[in-house]
C-alpha cells in the first residue's frame, strides 16, 4: 500500500477517491478549510492523524481508523460508508455516522449530537458516548460496555442488543421492535412500560405499568429504587 506520512491537508479533495494507501500522522485543517478530503476512498488507512474540516469520510468503502480524532468542526464526518473498523479514536463532530454499514467502532469517545443515525449492522463496544439522537432509525445494532449520556435514544430502530452497559437517557426505545437489553442500568424514570414478559427492571421510578392483549405469561418483576 502507498503510505502518506507527515503531511498536512487543507484543499477540497485533497485525497479524493484513493485506494490502497495508509495514512500515519497527518493533520486535516487548515485556512483553505477544503471539504470531503477523503470522499469516495477505498480500501484506506488511516492512524494517529487529526481531521478539523468537513465531510471528510463520505462513501467510503473498507477503511480502518486507529488513535486518531475528529473535533466538533469536523461536520458528518464519516456517512454512507461501509465495512469500516473506528478503534481508539475521538469523533466530537455533529452528525459523526450516517446511513453506513458494518461498522466497528471499539475504545472510543463520542461526543455527537445526532450519532448513527439510519445505519445498519453496527457494533459500539467499550466506549463512551454523549448524544441526544442516538442510533435513530437504525438496525441490526451491538451495544456492549458502553458508559452513555443523553436524550430520546435508540428510536425508530429494530433489532437492537445491549449487553453490560450503563445509559443515563430518556424517552428510551420509542417504536423499537426487537429490543434486548441484558446485565445493563438504566438510570432514571420510566413514564410507562407496557406488557413486560421477563427479566427485571429497577428504575429511579415509574410511572404506569400497562397489561393488555398480552398472551404471554408475565415473569418479569418491576420495582422502583426508593
Amino acid at each position: 500500500m502507498e503510505i502518506i506520512k507527515n503531511k498536512q491537508f487543507d484543499e477540497e479533495r485533497a485525497l479524493y477517491n484513493s485506494k490502497n494507501v495508509t495514512i500515519d500522522h497527518c493533520l486535516f485543517a487548515g485556512i483553505r478549510d477544503g471539504e470531503s478530503v477523503l470522499k469516495e476512498s477505498r480500501n484506506i488507512e488511516v492512524f494517529n492523524s487529526s481531521f478539523s474540516l468537513r465531510y471528510p469520510l463520505w462513501h467510503v468503502d473498507t477503511f480502518v481508523l486507529k488513535d486518531s480524532s475528529f473535533d466538533e468542526k469536523t461536520r458528518a464526518a464519516i456517512w454512507y460508508s461501509k465495512f469500516g473498523k473506528i478503534d481508539q479514536t475521538k469523533l466530537f463532530g455533529i452528525k459523526a455516522i450516517r446511513e453506513c454499514q458494518n461498522i466497528q467502532i471499539k475504545n472510543c469517545q463520542i461526543q455527537s449530537n445526532e450519532f448513527g443515525w439510519k445505519s445498519k449492522d453496527i457494533e459500539l463496544i467499550d466506549s463512551s458516548i454523549e448524544s441526544e439522537y442516538l442510533f435513530l432509525d437504525s438496525k441490526d445494532v451491538f451495544v456492549k460496555n458502553i458508559q452513555m449520556k443523553g436524550k430520546y435514544s435508540f428510536q425508530y430502530m429494530e433489532n437492537l442488543l445491549i449487553e453490560n452497559s450503563i445509559l443515563d437517557t430518556k424517552d428510551v426505545f420509542w417504536h423499537s421492535k426487537n429490543v434486548i437489553v441484558n446485565d445493563s442500568t438504566i438510570k432514571g424514570k420510566i413514564e410507562s412500560i407496557k406488557n413486560p414478559k421477563s427479566g427485571f427492571i429497577k428504575a429511579d421510578s415509574i410511572g404506569h405499568i400497562i397489561k393488555e392483549n398480552s398472551i404471554m405469561e408475565d415473569t418479569c418483576k418491576i420495582e422502583t429504587k426508593f
